[in-house]
Order: structure tokens, then C-alpha cells, then sequence
């Protein structure tokens, strides 16, 4: 065991034995737990306080074989030896696909105090009363009619619906009781009546207000082919009305397409705004698929939707971990007198983060008209914390105390220590003109001893300060000419600006990281405590630094405390931080405390509950294991003992062959480079389309239904459809060399692009952003419902299914599991969690919340199909045709290395060799060219030719290939294009 996970363990003792260091309360009970708060109470307001203790699984690790009895549970304050009433409530888990129990009751707190209460229980047969309290109780339900079982002239009392004419009360297969609400659309709907539904409550939640919330809800899209698009809100209302620009949740959390035949069902938690009154819960869901991009519109069986919302539920309550967290990261802190005293141990690859914007501008899309909600001093300011550092000032090395950066990882500001003969601390911050200033003064720390650390800033002034200890050691002007500065993200008389968007015109952090520089480097190898930030210069001079906690005031724009807690608050607005806490160690304990009356002596001791997972079930399960696509960059074989030959295989297909199949195969992954399609001698001259075909056992992807048909057919669970899809996608559009170049007529590209499927029709593209939107066209396709999760400069995919979105990104061919080594885990649990991301792979700036944003919630489009006609004398030909122009950069443009070639469909080149009669196609000013032919590495083969005249030469194929048929530059220079011609 490491020193680190020794200190979890002992802390876990520790608050056992102060806990159960009163008389046994119950003589008559045998067993009894202890629950503690993860955090010091910040304010005395009463909440309501749950705890999902698995007492089955606590009786079994403890080697009783009894059945646990939920009536003799008690919750006793151990201060105090008084009875606090409880209730043992069930809940529906999603991610379980089960009811699982949970304790309540409300607190009263103690302002700097940890909570910790004595939880007694028993078995059947025990010799005590079963009496609980079941008065003065916290709420379970703050929704009226959650269920929809009250009617009120054919609909759910309580609610509202936009569009009350496509709902109705029915039983559907998932109904929980008697009724869910049902919405429909058919083809035999008005056409007048808006498509997009939204749904909504509101709900008093004063007596709530600046505490957890949870919502749940089950959705089930029985019939919405194309996908189902869903959105919810929780709409924050001060008592006057006005709203509150942060969500309760937000609503990315809780956005998604759900696909056809898919149960979806959601529970997350959120912070009520200590200024809300009520809350909206608003669900919008669009009951209507737009046109495919030629203009086909869809069918009257896409045109159908049904949906069916049960369950929803709405409740306060802070939940409480079990097993209690783990604080291994957090030592003793630097003020005696403070409640808990402890600071962060910011070593090895630890950091926290924080944004410099409001959750309200992060989520709404919109910046927040508070121009006071950021977490800094746009115009002036002062950082300060105090740092016990493992090293001394006179030590070679550079620590960063605190680094941000701004839209585009422009650095904003930056704190560090440069160790040395010449020791000296230097304090970075940009200006709204993207200009950086700099004050560096000498500095003398001492190892292993607390200093008190501040910078300060006046941008209109050209004022920088430093002190160390309360005594300046530095200072920057005050400049005859101010520095470019705002508080107004908007405004018109800057340029630039150094903010958290591209037309943000502040300087505040899109990033701050608090013990480190750049993606974690120089980190701080120190302990760092009380850490504040404030929009105000609040040394002008020296002074002595104070010896106590520091308390909000009105400047206060960010504090963090980090008495065993990662986030902080300032005043006013939403008056949280959300801190991300990057941590090697487990998030929880492994065990909890066990006390049994024996009669004459009670006997303590600590029970393993929640074994964390081994590395043996992380090497099963990690992408790098489970997906067998890798990257070209992987080692390749010797080409001196690699051939590629050349096979064809020709079959003739007729009405009544049916689907055809093609085997292929080789020493390596089979690579088909194309398959080409004519009509048969003597088979008429009536026009026909290609037929659908499938290699081996590759995916169908020339329709949307034939995508659904071949995409992991044998998956037994939702999991495994969606890890399949995902495979799929890497081994089809994922592929990316550096090294490597394609030549397209003239130009060159300086790398080799992903390639990628959209809306079936294949094409190279190289950001992660449309690569993964594209993703979610094959999870829906797959029967997987998904969402489009924008990140800060990356964009993520994420798959629903077992309750939960799960994070896939193609970019890196990567998923991330949860700390059980097995379960993908989804944006927002990364975020709770960081490490979860950097023991694996990727920067975490990539995911934390950063840039103004909303979620996607958009509306599907009908796909169109592959559709190709073929006439006598025409030939069709997909695949990779142009692999002879891959070459290598910075050599005499060597051809590919064969291991290189892109697999089946890496490009999605069709040509279309055109007969010049027929039905087909109608050739207006454009001529076949049998003489010449635009790609030196393809047979000879007729070209079209633009005849002049009108600049634009159009074709008319009557088919579905438009998207595959699109605008070219023929060999004269005049452009001419292919249309498609509606049948």
C-alpha cells in the first residue's frame, strides 16, 4: 500500500472513532455505520440529506448472514445523541436497470463543521421495536402528477403542452403504472400543427434554494425512424420572474436523438441558484424529419412518431458518498484556526481547474449581462494563496503557482517561480489588446514553509505588483498610458480582446489551472491553500497577511478553500465555482465503518464494500485492447517481404441471386480497392440500379436501412451495438498519417485526411468536430440513440445506453472507462473526475467547459440512398482509385507503403463512365470524350466534356447518387455540373 492510500485509510478510522466515540444509542441494536459529508458546511440552512448505504452488501462483507430489515434503521447526531428522523426510500436506477434504496433526513448545520451522523440498523428478528419516525421528513417528490395517472379532460393534470392536440393518455409497453403521456404524428396529421412539443411544469423551490436537486425521466421513442431529437430544461426563475441565466442541470446533460425502439431514461443532479424561487422543467422534443439535402422528402412511415415520457420525478437532496470520499491529495493547511485547515498537495501530474466565465455564459450560449459573474478582474485585480513549496527558492527549477489561458490557448496570465542563484517570482497578464505584461522581482522561499503570495493588476493604470509575505517585492509602472481594458464582453471600442470566445473583448481565463503551467507542466510541487481572486486591487501597499480564512465580500470573484473540497464560490450570481480536480487517486474509500454491540463491548472495525478494479480488468477492457483498429503511426511490416497482388472476382448477378456477396482475403486485413458494375451482355436496355452488396461480413452502407440491417446485427446488449458501430467508424473513417500526402490535380495536401461517412456519402475531411457529428449518424443508424457534445476546441460523440450518455471520440480513436476498468463513462463524469481522462489519453483542457455554449439540440435529416442507375455501356466503380497518388512528404514523393493503404471505402471515389444515349441521363452541353481520361492511374475510359456555350453544363441522372454526383473541373477549365432529376 502507498503512502497516499495509507493516509485515505487512516483518515477513514479516524472520523469512525471520533464518531462512535459517544454511548451506544440503541442498546437493543446490533449494528451501526457512520456517514460522513465530503466537504465542510459553508452556511446553516436546514437541507435534505440522502446517502444510498447498500446495506445487503455491508452485512455480506461483513461475513452476517442475515437479511437486513430497512424498518430498524435509525439516524442518530452524534454531538448531540439525538434521534434524527429518516425514511429508507427506493428510487428507479437507469444505470442498473433496477430499484435501489437510499436513506434521508434532513440536517440542520453547523457553518465550518464536516457532517457525520451514527447510522444504527438491524436484521429480521430483531428484538427492538420497528418504530421509525416517519414525521418532518424531506420531500420525495416536488412535481405534481410525476406520473401522469391524474387526467384532467383527457390529458395530465398539472402539466402544460404546447401542442395538446398530438397527446393522449395511454399504457404503453414501459408504463410504469397505469397511463404515460403519449405523443404522435402520423402522415394523417394536421399539417398546421407545429411539430416541436414542448412539455412543462413549474415548481416552487424556495425553500430549496442554493442546494442539490435531482431530476429523472424515462422517454421511449417507439416509432421515429430518423431519430428522435430531445432536449430538457430545468429554467431557473427569481421570485419577480426574471431568469436566472445558469440551468438547475445543464442541459447537455440531458439532451440527445433517441433512436427508434431505444428507452431512454435520465437522473442527474444539479444546484438550485441560491436566488431561484421556481423552476421550469421544460422537455421539447421535434416530432418531424426535414428533407433529405436534394430535396427528397420523407416517407409517410418517416413521417411517423411516437414517444412515450414516464417517470419523471423532481426532488431536493444532497447525496452523500458511501463509501466516503477519499482525501489523499489534501494535507494540513496553512491556518491553524481555520474549521478544517487543510490545502491541496499539488504534486506529480495534480492540478485544479477552473473557467474565468459564469456557468451561465458556459451553457446558455449567451454571455451573461452580469458583468460581475466571471471568476476575475477583467479590469483590475488581485491573486493571492498561500504556498508551502517542497523545495526552496535557491533550488534549480520553475514551478507554476497558476497559469490561464484565453480563446485559442492564448496565455492571459500566468504566476511562477523561476528557482536558482537568481530566484525571482514573475507575474504575466494580458491586456484586452492581446498585449502581455510582466513584473519579476527577486524572492527568497523556504521549504516546507507557508508564504503568503499576491499579485495585483490596474490595467487602466499600466499597474503590476508584486508581494511575498505582505512585503513588495516588485512592481510595473503606473504607465503614462493605460492599457486596453473592459468588463464589457461586447464592446465596441476593442478590437481584439483576450476572453473566453473569439468576440469576447475582456482579458479573463477561457482556462485558469491552479499548481501547474501549460496541459499540467512545472508543476507546482507545493502545498496551496486559500486561494482568492478578486476584481479590486486590495494592496496597494504592504501589509500583513491575514492569519484567518478569507470570507466573500463584494470583490470576491473566485475562493477556494480546498478544505477537503475541489470547488469554490464568489459573490453573487450563481455564487459557485466549479472546481476540476485533477487526482491520481480514487475518488472514494474502499471501506466503511462497522460497529456491533456485543452486549458488554462494541466491536469497530473497517469493511471493504467497494473494492476498486484491478489492473488486469483495466488492460481487458481499455479501447487500446477491445478495438482492433490502430493507427497507421503503428509499426508496419518490412516492405521487403510484403506483396500486394492484385485479385478480382467477377460474378453475375441477376434478379433472382439475391444479395450478392464477395469473399475476400489475404496474409493481411483484406483491402478492396474497387468493385465495378456493367450490365450483362443481353440483358436488355432497360435501366436498372447497382445492387447492393456486402464483402465478407463488412457493413452495408448504402442506405440508412442497410445500415441498421448490417451494423453489429448479432449484439446481444445495447453496449456491445454501440462498441461495434464505434469500430466500424475507425476501421472506415479514421484514417490519418502525417507523413503521408495526397496530390489532387495541382495541389497538395500537407497531410493525409481522416475520411469519414456523412449522411452515407463518403468523403475525406480532417477535423474532429465533422467527424464526430457524423458519428452520431451511425449510432442512430444502429438503433444507438446520441448526441453531439462540443468540448473547448475538440468535439466528442456520445452513445446512450444503461441509463447514462457514453464518451466515444473518433479523433483518437478512444473511449474512456469509469474506475470500475469497465464502464464507458460519459462527458460530464469526466469532468467530475479528471483523472479518468489523464490516465488514459488526451489533453483535459480538450473537455472542461471553456467556451460559451448551448447544447445541440437539432432536428434529423432523412438520408438519402445510394441509389445508382446503370444503362447498357455505362460502368460504375467504387472504392479507392487513387491510391498510386499517396506519397511521401519530405522525400522524392515515394508511393504509399502497401501497409498504408487506406482499407475499403477509405475515400468513397465513385466514377461513372456515361453511355450517350439512354433514358438515364440527359447530356445538355457536356460530350463524351473517349480519348482522354483525368487520372493517369485509371484505364482508359470515356471523360465528359464540357461543350461551351452556357457556363454551366448540367446532366440529369435519374437516380439517388446525388452527393456522389456533384461539381468538377474539366479538362478545359469550364466547370459543368451533374444534377439529379426527382423521379
Amino acid at each position: 500500500m502507498n503512502a497516499n492510500a495509507l493516509l485515505v485509510v487512516c483518515a477513514v478510522l479516524l472520523c469512525a472513532q471520533l464518531a462512535a466515540a459517544g454511548p451506544w444509542w440503541l442498546p437493543e441494536c446490533r449494528y451501526r455505520t457512520t456517514v460522513t459529508r465530503a466537504t465542510p458546511f459553508r452556511d446553516d440552512a436546514p437541507r435534505p440529506v440522502e446517502v444510498a448505504i447498500d446495506f445487503p452488501r455491508l452485512l455480506e462483507r461483513s461475513g452476517i448472514d442475515r437479511e437486513f430489515d430497512p424498518a430498524t434503521v435509525r439516524v442518530v447526531e452524534p454531538a448531540t445523541g439525538a434521534r434524527v428522523p429518516c425514511a429508507v426510500r427506493s428510487e428507479w436506477d437507469p444505470r442498473a436497470r433496477r430499484e435501489s434504496s437510499y436513506l434521508t433526513w434532513w440536517a440542520r448545520p453547523e457553518v465550518g463543521a464536516v457532517g457525520a451522523f451514527d447510522v444504527y440498523f438491524d436484521t429480521d428478528g430483531a428484538n427492538f421495536g420497528a418504530t421509525p419516525v416517519r414525521v418532518n421528513l424531506p420531500p420525495e417528490e416536488l412535481l405534481a402528477n410525476p406520473g401522469f395517472e391524474i387526467e384532467e379532460a383527457g390529458l395530465p393534470a398539472g402539466w402544460s403542452i404546447s401542442v395538446p392536440e398530438l397527446a393522449s393518455l395511454a399504457s404503453g409497453v414501459h408504463t410504469v403504472d397505469e397511463r404515460s403521456l403519449r405523443l404522435h404524428v402520423d402522415a394523417r396529421t394536421d399539417e398546421e400543427l407545429p411539430r416541436e412539443v414542448a412539455i412543462s411544469q413549474q415548481v416552487d423551490v424556495r425553500e430549496f434554494a442554493g442546494q442539490e436537486v435531482r431530476f429523472a425521466c424515462s422517454l421511449f421513442p417507439e416509432r421515429g425512424k430518423l431519430g428522435t431529437p430531445v432536449t430538457i430544461e430545468l429554467v431557473q426563475l427569481r421570485a419577480d420572474g426574471s431568469r436566472i441565466p445558469e440551468f438547475a442541470i445543464q442541459p447537455r446533460w440531458m439532451t440527445v436523438e433517441m433512436a427508434e425502439g431505444q428507452l431512454v431514461e435520465f437522473a442527474e443532479r444539479g444546484h438550485i441558484n441560491p436566488e431561484a424561487a421556481t423552476i421550469e422543467v421544460i422537455i421539447r422534443l421535434r416530432l418531424y424529419a426535414r428533407n433529405a439535402f436534394d430535396g427528397t422528402p420523407p416517407t409517410e412511415d418517416e413521417r411517423e412518431y411516437t414517444v412515450w415520457l414516464d417517470r419523471m420525478s423532481l426532488r431536493p437532496g444532497e447525496r452523500w458518498p458511501w463509501p466516503a470520499a477519499a482525501h489523499g491529495c489534501f494535507v494540513e493547511g496553512a491556518l491553524a484556526d481555520a474549521p478544517v485547515n487543510r490545502a491541496i498537495d499539488f504534486t506529480g501530474r495534480r492540478m485544479l481547474m477552473f473557467t474565468g466565465a459564469s456557468e451561465g455564459t458556459l451553457t446558455g450560449g449567451r454571455y451573461n449581462p452580469n458583468r460581475r459573474s466571471v471568476h476575475w478582474g477583467p479590469v483590475s485585480g488581485t491573486l493571492e494563496m498561500w504556498v508551502r513549496p517542497h523545495w526552496s527558492s535557491a533550488d534549480e527549477g520553475t514551478h507554476s503557482l497558476f497559469y490561464a489561458k484565453a480563446y485559442m490557448h492564448r496565455l492571459q496570465s500566468h504566476l511562477r517561480v523561476f528557482g536558482g542563484d537568481d530566484a525571482a517570482l514573475e507575474f504575466t497578464i494580458s491586456d484586452s489588446a492581446r498585449q502581455a505584461h510582466t513584473v519579476r522581482g527577486p524572492v527568497t522561499l523556504e521549504a516546507e514553509r507557508w508564504h503568503h503570495i499576491a499579485a495585483t493588476w490596474d490595467l487602466p493604470r499600466a499597474h503590476l505588483q508584486l508581494f511575498v509575505d505582505g512585503a513588495p517585492i516588485a512592481s510595473e509602472g503606473p504607465g503614462p498610458e493605460p492599457w486596453p481594458a473592459t468588463d464589457d464582453p461586447n464592446d465596441p471600442g476593442i478590437e481584439l480582446g483576450q476572453g473566453t470566445s473569439p468576440d469576447d473583448r475582456r482579458s479573463i481565463p477561457m482556462q485558469a489551472t491552479i499548481g501547474a503551467g501549460p496541459s499540467g507542466s512545472y508543476t507546482a510541487a507545493a502545498a496551496i491553500d486559500e486561494v482568492r481572486i478578486s476584481d479590486v486591487v486590495r494592496y496597494p501597499t504592504a501589509f500583513e497577511p491575514p492569519a484567518t480564512e478569507f470570507t466573500i465580500d463584494d470583490a470576491t470573484r473566485a475562493l477556494f478553500h480546498f478544505d477537503c473540497e475541489k470547488h469554490g464560490t464568489h459573490a453573487g450570481d450563481d455564487r459557485f465555482v466549479e472546481g476540476f480536480l485533477v487526482c491520481e487517486q480514487q475518488p472514494l474509500a474502499e471501506v466503511v465503518p462497522l460497529a456491533t454491540n456485543r452486549g458488554d463491548t462494541v466491536e469497530e472495525r473497517m469493511v471493504v464494500v467497494a473494492p476498486h478494479a484491478s489492473e488486469e480488468q483495466w488492460e481487458r477492457n481499455r479501447a487500446h485492447t477491445k478495438l482492433p483498429a490502430v493507427r497507421p503511426e503503428a509499426e508496419l511490416p518490412d516492405p521487403r517481404f510484403v506483396e500486394l497482388r492484385r485479385r478480382s472476382v467477377a460474378q453475375t448477378v441477376t434478379a433472382e441471386t439475391g444479395p450478392l456477396s464477395v469473399q475476400v482475403g489475404g496474409d493481411f486485413a483484406p483491402l478492396m480497392l474497387a468493385s465495378s458494375f456493367r450490365r450483362a451482355d443481353g440483358a436488355g436496355d432497360v435501366t436498372t440500379l447497382i445492387p447492393r452488396w456486402r464483402a465478407n461480413d463488412a457493413v452495408v452502407p448504402f442506405s440508412f436501412e442497410d445500415l441498421r440491417a448490417t451494423l453489429a446485427p448479432g449484439a446481444r446488449t445495447d453496449a456491445e451495438r454501440a462498441l461495434e458501430i464505434f469500430r466500424y467508424a475507425l476501421q472506415t473513417t479514421n484514417y490519418y498519417d502525417a507523413p503521408y500526402c495526397e496530390s489532387i490535380g495541382t495541389t497538395q495536401r500537407d497531410r493525409v485526411s481522416y475520411t469519414l461517412i456523412r449522411a452515407l456519402n463518403i468523403y475525406p475531411f480532417d477535423q474532429c468536430g465533422p467527424l464526430n457529428h457524423v458519428l452520431r449518424y451511425l449510432f442512430i443508424a444502429g438503433g444507438i440513440s446520441s448526441n453531439n457534445a462540443p468540448g473547448t476546441h475538440h468535439q466528442f460523440e456520445q452513445a446512450f445506453y444503461d441509463g447514462s450518455l457514453r464518451l466515444f471520440d473518433l479523433s483518437p480513436r478512444q473511449y474512456w472507462l469509469d474506475r470500475d476498468n469497465e464502464t464507458v463513462i460519459s462527458l460530464r463524469r469526466m469532468t467530475e473526475d479528471p483523472w479518468l481522462k489523464v490516465r488514459q489519453e488526451g489533453d483535459i483542457n480538450a473537455w472542461m467547459p471553456g467556451i460559451r455554449s448551448s447544447a445541440t439540440f437539432g432536428s434529423v435529416v432523412k438520408h438519402h440512398r445510394i441509389d445508382v442507375p446503370l444503362r447498357p455501356g455505362e460502368r460504375v466503380s467504387f472504392g479507392w482509385h487513387n491510391e498510386g497518388r499517396w506519397m511521401a512528404l519530405g522525400r522524392e514523393r515515394e508511393p504509399v507503403h502497401p501497409a498504408r493503404i487506406p482499407p475499403f471505402y477509405g475515400n468513397g471515389t465513385l466514377i461513372w463512365e456515361p453511355a450517350d444515349a439512354g433514358e438515364a441521363a440527359t447530356l445538355d452541353n457536356l460530350a463524351l470524350d473517349g480519348e482522354r481520361s483525368g487520372d493517369a492511374h485509371l484505364p482508359r475510359a470515356p471523360a465528359l466534356c464540357h461543350l461551351g456555350g452556357a457556363t454551366d453544363g448540367a446532366g440529369l441522372g435519374r437516380g439517388h447518387a446525388l452527393g456522389l454526383l456533384g461539381r468538377w473541373r474539366d479538362l478545359d477549365g469550364s466547370r459543368a455540373w451533374l444534377r439529379r432529376a426527382r423521379r
